[in-house]
């Protein structure tokens, strides 16, 4: 790791890159350090030749329950919530959500606010059964921030997503597999994120990281505008080794070894 973290436990296991959020006595809430030791870790995923997917998770009873709000109580002055979103919050759930590499998050706990985009915004996420999630901004007379707004009005649709945020009734693991937020729900997530890490180990990066970007832009693309990206993404791919490594170990019937050029 490129620096000793605060607030983070990180290690390298094979190709993969875990780190667990370690604020427990929070409930894992971030404070600013926090927020960027995560995009951190993910820049160093981004520069290793070595490591092909992180997961993400956390120590304690919670995942992450968005703003460490002592933070806020511990200021006398009045402070601009926008700004710290503009420089603290977007930069990491866009981090998240834009990651080359494949982030996957096992959700160990509770996850509230701001921490929701934390947990939903990855590529896979998996959480234990009736793990609670919950909203919560208007308790404390805020609005959903850091990309929950985009994140559940475009899953659960507007009514849904306006009691979700309105009313703070609970939302369970059970709830969000059903509405596409979550991968699974599984007894124990941290061994299945483990097993998908060893299959995203095999297969080809750049593969991996084009057909992400693929279907991201697809959410906000047109039909005639996705073609246009399958176009540049099989182009591009169309010229490295992995290709001509994957079509020769499919014709001599065995596994192939990607190089990620």
């Amino acid at each position: 790791y490129l620096m000793t973290p605060h607030h983070l436990l990180i290690e390298e296991i094979e190709s993969t890159l875990i780190v667990r959020i370690n604020r427990p006595q929070v409930y894992n809430a971030l404070n600013a350090v926090a927020k960027s030791e995560i995009v951190k870790a993910i820049e160093y995923l981004h520069c290793s030749t070595q490591l092909r997917c992180m997961i993400l998770t956390g120590v304690g009873k919670a995942f992450c329950t968005g703003q460490d709000l002592n933070e806020r109580t511990n200021s006398e002055h009045m402070q601009d919530l926008g700004h710290t979103l503009e420089s603290e919050w977007n930069p990491l759930v866009c981090a998240i959500n834009n990651s080359s590499k494949p982030i996957i998050t096992a959700i160990n706990g509770v996850v509230a606010g701001a921490g929701l985009t934390v947990a939903l915004a990855s590529d896979f996420a998996f959480a234990p059964p009736q793990n609670k999630f919950v909203a919560g901004f208007n308790k404390i007379g805020l609005a959903s921030d850091a990309g929950t707004s985009y994140l559940f009005a475009k899953t659960l649709g507007y009514k849904r997503a306006l009691d979700f945020f309105l009313i703070n009734d609970t939302l369970y693991s059970e709830d969000l597999e059903k509405f596409g937020l979550l991968t699974a729900v599984a007894a124990d997530p941290f061994i299945i994120a483990t097993e998908y890490a060893k299959k995203i180990a095999l297969l080809a990066p750049l593969s991996t990281q084009n057909i992400k970007r693929n279907l991201l832009g697809a959410l906000a693309a047109s039909f005639s505008q996705t073609l246009e990206q399958e176009v540049k993404s099989q182009r591009q791919l169309g010229y490295t080794a992995d290709f001509k490594e994957g079509v020769l170990a499919f014709m001599e019937k065995r596994i192939p070894q990607f190089k990620g050029y």
